[in-house]
């Protein structure tokens, strides 16, 4: 097995293996209508546990029929999400005869509503159970948050028309539209697949991370991931997709630059602090939007003075005012 293939697997990914369990779960017992969304910092591996977490759900069958499909949320016209685009997608996905092959471009023109409509019988007949929607922040490439919130109940509707589960992997960012739609809330479940953040717990599996990748890389003498940990995590926010995608680059550095072995000039050369900026804003901004519930209702609050009591006009106030005793 080669190295690239050896990235591939997720060995000691703690993470990832909590991710893959849980989406099993909520797959398994979450009701057809419903929205399933698994958020989480980019190249974190949302991707590639969901589909993992559907492999378990529904093994390969003899028959070669897997009862749901997997789209990605392209975005179309002019850079903005089209859901014309996204049904007709969803046609072929599901195998629409008159979507697929050599003809299908001549329905290419059809509206929406005809697509849709299509789309829903080729569901029900197919017997599709579950959607699955890779890259679904780009379901907020739109024009006006209007239409972003537009994009997400269309998604909604069609899970309570077929019956079928939807679920959406995407980054912080699909929160933003996803928790202003109070509709959408009523039926949303949410994973988190979180970084390795700064703290002791996770940096400990961090280094068991590190060290479950090494020996299959070839290090120069006293060199290793591990012993470079504060290097691995500041350049890759403690996400393992950016960990796995910078090795692979440091690899293909050693090789063009001629050397035979692996040294921590190789990563540095392949790393600039203006990559990571704009990911370490999303991580920032997407980690600070969760809040369970138990956190908030322990939160302390301010208590609110208790309202005085009006009096009427021109009665007297004795503690405020007090009536003099008159003299003899």
């Amino acid at each position: 097995m080669n190295i690239i293939e050896e990235l591939k697997r997720t060995l000691e990914h703690d993470h990832y293996q909590i991710v893959v369990n849980t989406t099993h779960s909520r797959m398994t017992f979450m009701l057809g209508g419903f929205v399933l969304g698994v958020v989480g910092p980019t190249r974190v591996g949302k991707s590639r546990a969901v589909r993992e977490a559907l492999r378990k759900l529904y093994p390969p069958s003899a028959v070669n029929f897997r009862p749901y499909i997997e789209v990605d949320a392209s975005t179309t016209d002019s850079g903005f999400i089209s859901t014309r685009y996204l049904t007709l997608t969803m046609l072929a996905a599901v195998e629409h005869p008159f979507y697929v092959g050599e003809e299908h471009g001549l329905r290419l023109n059809n509206t929406e509503t005809v697509a849709r409509i299509r789309l829903v019988k080729a569901i029900k007949h197919r017997g599709i159970e579950l959607i699955f929607i890779d890259e679904a922040h780009h379901l907020l490439r739109t024009k006006s948050t209007r239409t972003a919130l537009a994009a997400l109940d269309w998604l909604k509707c069609l899970g309570n028309e077929t019956g079928v589960k939807i679920v959406l992997a995407g980054s912080y960012e699909l929160l933003l539209a996803c928790f202003t739609s109070a509709h959408l809330n009523g039926r949303l479940s949410l994973i988190e697949f979180p970084r390795y953040k700064p703290v002791e717990a996770d940096m400990k599996k961090f280094h068991r991370l590190l060290a479950s990748l090494d020996p299959i890389l070839p290090w120069a003498s006293g060199q290793s991931l591990l012993h470079n940990w504060q290097l691995m995590y500041d350049g890759t926010l403690g996400c393992y997709g950016l960990l796995e995608s910078w090795i692979l680059t440091a690899l293909s550095e050693m090789t063009g630059s001629g050397s035979k072995r692996l040294t921590r000039e190789h990563f540095i050369r392949t790393r600039f602090q203006q990559q990571l900026e704009p990911i370490a804003n999303e991580i920032s901004r997407g980690e600070s939007v969760l809040s369970p519930v138990a956190a908030i209702r322990n939160r302390s609050t301010v208590k609110s003075s208790p309202k005085k009591r009006k009096s009427k006009p021109g009665r007297r106030k004795p503690e405020r005012d007090p009536v003099l005793p008159s003299a003899p």
